[in-house]
């Protein structure tokens, strides 16, 4: 059985699997550029072994990935497959990245990422 989130997704037009597959090809060929340093940013809910219990983890809404330009800006990209649009948590999170001085982008493509990071270092 699905869980929500996937079955969510797969109603916008993404699936699951593309998505974390085009974030990986991401992290991936940024860390090839030498432009920035960037990471995986989880967000989600999981079960402590111990207690059995549940617990939440990560910002709702932070980006899929965030990291660092070359020139020391905060990065911080939201990947989305097929048709998927932002949240409004997400909305939010782009929001108080650009107040700040960092640079939020959406991207659907490898493409997409490194043409929006080289253009936040010129």
């Amino acid at each position: 059985m699905q869980n929500n989130s996937s079955q969510k997704e797969k109603s916008l037009g993404g699936s699951t699997e593309a998505h974390n597959l085009l974030v990986s090809d991401i992290l991936i060929e940024l860390s090839k550029t030498g432009l920035c340093r960037v990471w995986r940013n989880e967000t989600g809910m999981a079960l402590n072994i111990r207690t059995k219990t549940p617990f939440k983890y990560g910002l709702k809404g932070s980006s899929d990935i965030i990291g660092l330009a070359k020139n020391g800006h905060f990065l911080a990209i939201e990947v989305k497959t097929g048709a998927a649009v932002q949240s409004k948590q997400q909305k939010a999170f782009a929001a108080m990245v650009n107040k700040f001085g960092g640079h939020y982008f959406v991207c659907r493509s490898v493409e997409d990422a490194i043409n929006s990071v080289k253009h936040c270092l010129s």
